[in-house]
């Protein structure tokens, strides 16, 4: 893995500071609660939530950020 991955997201300590508590279940209540979009992963047996360092940056400087639906499939039965 390289370091540009890694830096994707936010480490441990990053999600510390932005939650308020070193607990995982407890750091995923909150960034549900403060409708943060993050995913989960196992980690030694523990769910840890996982938040991208570029949303965090756009939503801390209070762009507004859409959440888009599904995309759509083009209808390729339509095409001849």
């Amino acid at each position: 893995m390289t370091n540009d991955i890694i830096d994707e997201f936010l480490t441990d300590a990053e999600v510390v500071k932005l939650t308020g508590t070193e607990n995982p279940a407890l750091q995923i209540k909150r960034l549900e609660k403060n409708g943060w979009v993050f995913t989960v992963a196992l980690r030694n047996n523990r769910k840890v939530p996982v938040v991208g360092r570029y949303y965090t940056r756009l939503r801390m400087s209070g762009q507004e950020i859409k959440k888009e639906g599904p995309k759509k499939e083009p209808h390729f039965d339509k095409v001849s």
